[in-house]
């Protein structure tokens, strides 16, 4: 299966974007664009199944990066986005994994089901 990241969706915001497939798990990279701010706000993008064609993805990992730049970021394992599924409610993710480098970046981590 293949997926794309869609930015052109009312009050869509997020760059940096990076999709990579392995087994099963789609990983969704990405960090807010803080479009010439001091720090972000916000993140929103749509992801879409583009093809059906090539190994079968029933996981997906969302991975922002550079957490601790949004605004509120200070505790950036405690966000928790919400998704919605074509035709389905609102849902809020559990909260993040947190990963530190050793450079002082911080990403956090939600994993949930495919989109279908």
């Amino acid at each position: 299966m293949r997926f794309e990241v869609d930015t052109q969706i009312p009050y869509g915001n997020a760059c940096d974007i990076g999709l990579h497939a392995h087994k099963q798990v789609l990983q969704v990279s990405f960090a807010p664009d803080p479009h010439g701010g001091p720090e972000t706000l916000w993140f929103c993008f749509r992801l879409r199944r583009t093809v059906d064609e090539g190994p079968a993805v029933n996981t997906v990992r969302l991975t922002l990066k550079n957490g601790y730049n949004m605004l509120g970021g200070h505790d950036p394992a405690a966000m928790r986005p919400v998704v919605r599924y074509e035709g389905g409610p609102w849902r809020r993710l559990p909260q993040g994994e947190l990963r530190s480098f050793p450079d002082g970046r911080t990403d956090v981590r939600w994993t949930t089901e495919a989109p279908n």
